[in-house]
């Protein structure tokens, strides 16, 4: 996540309510006005792209169960930004962020089968934070194919040797 990307550049964080930065007040560098007013203020001065929608962003991503990491983050950035980039003094912020955001996986769910033409198919899916991943193969004999997927969209194919479409221990991991 970069915090110019409450500047109008997209990111996948939680969406909610805009009226939720009510109650974050003045930054801690002085400058009146909520957090996202001063997040846009900075955008702005340092001319980074596709400002206009700065508030609306900012707002949206100031919601759900990361708003105090997502609060640290976009206050480091408008206390130490130069440029539009992400200020290296951010980089702890950033990570919390991030960690947040992925949450812990839920159990994974297999299932599969066979048939009479030696052809098997299996499918593991779990839950980690706003993601799911999914693994999906078939095997002709010990070759298997897999078709990997976050959030329903294929991010990968991977051919293994009797795959065991597990989501984190097959071959779908190198893309997760």
């Amino acid at each position: 996540m970069d915090a110019s990307s409450a500047a109008g550049n997209p990111t996948s964080t939680s969406a909610g309510n805009p009226t939720s930065t009510t109650g974050i007040g003045s930054s801690s560098s002085g400058l009146p006005g909520t957090l996202c007013d001063n997040l846009c203020a900075k955008a702005s001065e340092l001319m980074c792209p596709n400002t206009d929608q700065c508030l609306t962003e900012c707002t949206t991503h100031l919601t759900g169960p990361c708003l105090s990491e997502i609060t640290a983050y976009f206050q480091c950035y408008v206390d130490f930004a130069t440029s539009c980039a992400l200020p290296p003094q951010c980089d702890d912020e950033l990570q919390l962020v991030e960690l947040c955001e992925s949450g812990p996986c839920g159990p994974q769910a297999c299932s599969g089968g066979g048939s009479s033409g030696g052809q098997t198919f299996c499918e593991c899916s779990t839950t980690c934070g706003m993601s799911t991943y999914l693994a999906s193969c078939q095997t002709f004999g010990s070759d298997g194919k897999c078709t990997c997927f976050i959030n329903n969209m294929v991010v990968g194919e991977c051919e293994e040797q009797n795959p065991t479409c597990f989501v984190f221990d097959g071959c779908c991991s190198q893309f997760f």
